[in-house]
């Protein structure tokens, strides 16, 4: 029997903005920059998504089948594409990993946007599960964006009962 080696190659890559998770908010900030940057002259603008499964969706990869969208989806997904047949679907899980992929492939056919699915982020470094280590180099002026690292506070409405 043979052995399997795991071929271990370091590589530089930069970006403007790095997105670590391709969960609904991931897939949603890039959409913004990408939507929102087109004709304003930073039409070159890059994006890198990095996420440890395999394919866009977050934790609804890990769901179980019976599992649907307990909100409208009027109020999820990505601004430029509709999710679901109307904007009061509660859609299943099924749709939402369609909907996801197809909207990451829309983004990376733009040629702006790089997804590495099976990555780590950590330390400057991404690494693959699989065969390789980049470096990264954020282009100057710009950010890393890493979504699942938001506390509730960020989210928390400021009324003027609680004051």
């Amino acid at each position: 029997m043979g052995h399997l080696t795991k071929m271990v190659r370091s590589e530089k890559i930069s970006t403007d903005y790095l997105v670590v998770g391709a969960g609904a908010m991931g897939l949603a900030f890039a959409d913004e920059i990408i939507n929102m940057s087109a004709g304003t002259g930073n039409d070159d603008t890059k994006i890198v998504i990095v996420d440890r499964r395999a394919k866009p969706g977050g934790h609804w990869n890990d769901a179980y089948d019976f599992v649907r969208l307990h909100q409208p989806a009027y109020y999820y997904g990505v601004s430029s594409m509709p999710l679901g047949s109307n904007y009061e679907d509660l859609v299943s899980k099924p749709q939402l990993l369609a909907y996801f992929e197809l909207a990451l492939q829309k983004m990376v056919d733009t040629g702006r946007v790089t997804f590495l699915g099976q990555c780590d982020y950590k330390d400057g470094k991404i690494k693959s599960s699989w065969t390789m280590t980049w470096s990264m180099r954020l282009l100057s002026g710009r950010r890393l964006w890493m979504p699942h690292t938001l506390t509730p506070v960020f989210l928390q409405p400021i009324l003027p009962s609680i004051k």
